[in-house]
């Protein structure tokens, strides 16, 4: 319901209506906004961050450790996954923190390594443009 009424509002704006036929994405570049998705994964992908570089932060993230494997399995090594992003669960796949962490662990090495919250939000807002929408 979120993105049916941001889509309606964009339309709005745009002073067109649904039977003209112009394409969401169309009216997102011409205003540089994100979709509801690419929203939602930037807040994400910044809410990890604060959590690495904020002492006290209130949110963490249980990292990714091989150790903890069955050693007796044989299995490639992952060496970009940096937390946990897989579950026992069906049903807490889609939670915040399992999708935070498989953002991130996408993520390209200028939005893990930003030294600072500005350079990391114009990072984050180029990367999720690319997402689908």
């Amino acid at each position: 319901t979120l993105e049916l009424t941001q889509n309606r509002m964009l339309r709005m704006i745009n002073n067109n209506r649904t039977i003209e036929m112009i394409s969401n994405k169309s009216i997102l570049e011409k205003f540089n906004l994100l979709s509801v998705n690419q929203t939602a994964a930037s807040i994400k992908l910044i809410e990890v961050w604060k959590s690495f570089n904020q002492e006290g932060y209130p949110i963490s993230f249980e990292p990714y450790n091989q150790n903890r494997l069955n050693q007796n399995r044989n299995l490639r090594p992952q060496a970009n996954r940096v937390l946990k992003d897989s579950c026992r669960l069906k049903r807490y796949e889609s939670s915040f923190f399992i999708d935070a962490a498989r953002l991130w662990n996408a993520a390209p090495t200028e939005i893990t390594d930003a030294p600072s919250l500005g350079v990391l939000k114009a990072e984050v807002r180029r990367f999720c443009k690319n997402l689908p929408i």
